[in-house]
């Protein structure tokens, strides 16, 4: 099998997560994928030492990938929803990497999912569930029967989303919270950490605390 060459966009942990999930999944599909590269446009002295580390190159800019012409498939290395979509606007006309999802996560077969997903270790995703474009679940993660994520949503670590819940573009819901069964999330909402939802977030809106309120 050819390798996909990929350029992770992102140098932060969050990009740096991202080059493992792409081995981990380049690993168990016979190195289906290959990282050859990350891009950023402020990296900090930091995670440019711990790229090192790891043995990937930084090629520069995102506008310096463009110009240089090192690759047109992309995988998004970015942990904020508006992040994400403004960059995905600047890379119009590029190839999403085809979604990945962690050989260690468990997914129904009836899963259904948009372009550019992000599963991770650990992610656990039940019947009847629908993903848009460039969802992000964290690991240990978990989405269960009938919800429904829309475009750029982020679920980070430990996150429960449970049954029936409607999540609206470009959501993110916080580390370790809960979303109970048949609650709405309006778009641009944010979840905070370890917060409880126990009745519909509108959009935009902000909540925390257990309730979250």
């Amino acid at each position: 099998m050819t390798s996909t060459d990929v350029v992770v966009v992102g140098a932060s942990g969050h990009g740096r997560e991202t080059i493992g999930l792409i081995e981990a999944v380049s690993g168990a599909t016979s190195g289906r994928y290959r990282v050859v590269g990350v891009v950023d446009d402020y990296p900090s002295p930091a995670n440019r030492q711990r790229l090192d580390r790891l043995g990937v190159p930084l090629l520069g800019s995102i506008d310096q990938w463009l110009a240089a012409g090192w690759g047109d498939v992309f995988a998004l290395g970015l942990g904020f929803p508006q992040t994400r979509r403004r960059v995905v606007a600047r890379l119009e006309g590029l190839e999403p990497c085809g979604s990945l999802i962690h050989p260690a996560a468990i997914v129904s077969p009836d899963f259904r999912m948009g372009l550019g997903l992000m599963a991770r270790a650990g992610v656990v995703i039940t019947t009847n569930v629908r993903v848009g474009d460039y969802v992000d679940l964290n690991i240990r993660s978990s989405l269960n029967h009938d919800v429904r994520v829309g475009d750029f949503a982020a679920i980070n670590p430990g996150a429960i989303v449970a049954g029936e819940v409607s999540i609206g573009d470009g959501v993110m819901v916080g580390a370790g919270a809960v979303v109970l069964q048949g609650r709405s999330i309006g778009a641009g909402a944010v979840v905070g950490a370890a917060a409880c939802v126990t009745r519909d977030v509108v959009a935009g809106a902000t909540v925390k605390g257990v309730p979250a309120r």
